[in-house]
């Protein structure tokens, strides 16, 4: 169901692109035969500059729609911990700010807040959700606004950009508020939907975002209240937000190096099949393969969950992600026994490990790493590949 929804969702963002595509340029032949000043031997230029226009707007609007979300949330209370837009991340560390560089595959920002000390009911998410989509709106009308009223004054550029305001803040607006999986991550729209149909889902939610707010103040998974990751008998697995949880409780028994509670957390969200988005069931294929690996040695089950799709999915996210890296190093030196391979990833996570822009996660990571050196240490004196693990 949710990869069927993220195929749908593509459909519709290319064709809501190449309709922008198709309006931007009936819109500078328009312009251009219309003009006195250049005619027609300007048209490249004033392509170029349309582009343009198109690609500083949709930046606007991305920074926009992630201060909504942001307005939002102070506005019922909740606390700023970071703000992304594209690579660039702004995080909170106590009492200061620290600009690092960090990215989501499929997403072009971020604002992360924590809710106020109140049950999930009354944190107002439907507010901090629709924040962002509602700010593209608001910006889109009030361009179209300026437009019919100023347009005769302005230059080519400026009209451009200010109708590239326009129909990027109503493409944005529709790729978030109408319920739907964008990028395999569910989108704003459907998180609204999810925590009106299924109330306990709110829970999950606010658990989820207290979850990262722990995680930006130094805390691990393996050391947070038990209750954050709690699951319920009447939970409903097919929700992405219960799901959020799921996959927090993996991580978390991956943290206290607990592997047999790890692979029983990755058995049930594998059970979940398409239920499960695209973003989960990409990091539930890469644990799978960690815990291959460090358990049973890997073998010929390694090499069936390294197939190709998780090769190119470790491959995009080991640029920002230090669990890729993690994984990519385990199976060099577990499986493939390939040490320069190995040393050349130890050698990238490490960089990337030292201005991460989570300092738990990053231990948490380089505790995993260790787990990887001991179980090669392991079959390197035995004199076999490394064999069932046991409980950290």
């Amino acid at each position: 169901m949710a990869k069927r929804s993220d195929k749908s969702a593509k459909v519709v963002m290319k064709v809501l692109f190449y309709l922008l595509c198709i309006a931007m340029g009936l819109w500078v032949g328009t312009y251009v035969a219309s003009s006195t000043e250049g005619g027609y031997g300007n048209l490249i230029l004033y392509l170029i500059g349309g582009v343009a226009a198109v690609l500083l707007a949709l930046l606007v609007q991305i920074i926009i729609h992630e201060l909504g979300h942001m307005l939002a949330g102070l506005a019922g209370g909740w606390r700023f911990l970071a703000f992304r837009v594209l690579s660039v991340m702004l995080v909170r560390s106590g009492c200061k700010l620290r600009l690092t560089n960090f990215n989501i595959p499929g997403t072009a920002g971020q604002c992360l807040m924590s809710p106020p000390e109140r049950p999930a009911a009354e944190c107002r998410l439907t507010l901090y959700n629709a924040g962002g989509f509602a700010a593209n709106i608001i910006l889109a009308i009030v361009a179209l606004a300026l437009f019919v009223a100023c347009h005769d004054g302005m230059g080519f550029f400026a009209q451009a950009f200010v109708l590239s305001l326009v129909a990027t803040g109503l493409v944005l607006a529709l790729q978030n508020g109408v319920p739907m999986v964008v990028g395999g991550t569910p989108n704003d729209g459907l998180n609204i939907r999810l925590l009106r149909r299924d109330p306990s889902s709110a829970r999950h939610f606010v658990g989820m975002l207290r979850c990262n707010a722990l995680t930006m103040q130094g805390v691990r998974l393996k050391d947070m209240p038990d209750d954050i990751f709690a699951l319920d008998d009447g939970d409903d697995r097919r929700s992405s937000l219960v799901q959020g949880t799921m996959f927090a409780r993996l991580c978390r028994a991956l943290d206290a190096l607990d592997l047999d509670a790890a692979q029983s957390e990755a058995d049930a969200l594998a059970a979940l099949g398409d239920d499960l988005p695209a973003i989960y069931a990409g990091e539930l294929h890469r644990e799978q393969l960690f815990l291959s690996l460090v358990m049973r040695g890997g073998g010929g089950e390694a090499e069936r969950l390294y197939d190709k799709h998780l090769r190119d999915y470790l491959k995009a996210m080991s640029a920002w992600q230090l669990s890729s890296l993690r994984v990519m190093y385990a199976y060099a030196l577990l499986h493939d026994r390939d040490e320069q391979a190995a040393a050349e990833l130890r050698a990238r996570f490490d960089r990337k490990a030292a201005g991460y822009f989570s300092p738990a996660d990053a231990e948490s990571e380089r505790d995993l790493m260790r787990l990887v050196d001991e179980r090669r240490a392991d079959g390197a004196q035995s004199g076999h590949e490394p064999s069932a693990g046991v409980d950290g």
